[in-house]
């Protein structure tokens, strides 16, 4: 069917004449090779843009998980490391990782709502 296509733009000629050259192909594979750079370019920029909205969400107490599937709190960060704090209670361990080994958020700390009236006197009544 393809190769039906390519002959059709060698065969177009008005009458007896001939297109000398065969334009025809080197347009669809120009229109080809235009395409293929187009849905390179695309999702690179799209997959940039992502990162960057990430990176502008990360800080201290973010959740995340590294490429590697490991998951952590963010106890400190500069400009190219986080450093992960893993584990449950005394067994806490600290992992240096770059920012780009960062795959993405779990959870981003929220921050807690003012207490109302009724919910401060239940608060104050657990404590004690």
């Amino acid at each position: 069917m393809l190769w039906n296509l390519f002959n059709f733009f060698e065969d177009a000629g008005t009458g007896t004449e001939q297109q000398s050259g065969g334009w025809g192909i080197y347009i669809i594979f120009g229109v080809m090779i235009v395409l293929m750079i187009v849905m390179m370019i695309v999702p690179q920029r799209k997959a940039k843009k992502q990162q960057e909205e990430m990176n502008k969400k990360l800080g201290v107490g973010v959740t995340i998980m590294t490429i590697g599937g490991i998951i952590g709190e963010i106890i400190q960060m500069d400009n190219e490391h986080v450093w992960l704090a893993t584990g449950l209670g005394e067994d806490k361990i600290v992992m240096q990782f770059t920012q780009k080994a960062i795959h993405s958020i779990v959870n981003a700390p929220s921050t807690p709502a003012e207490p109302t009236g009724d919910q401060t006197d239940e608060v104050v009544d657990e404590i004690k």
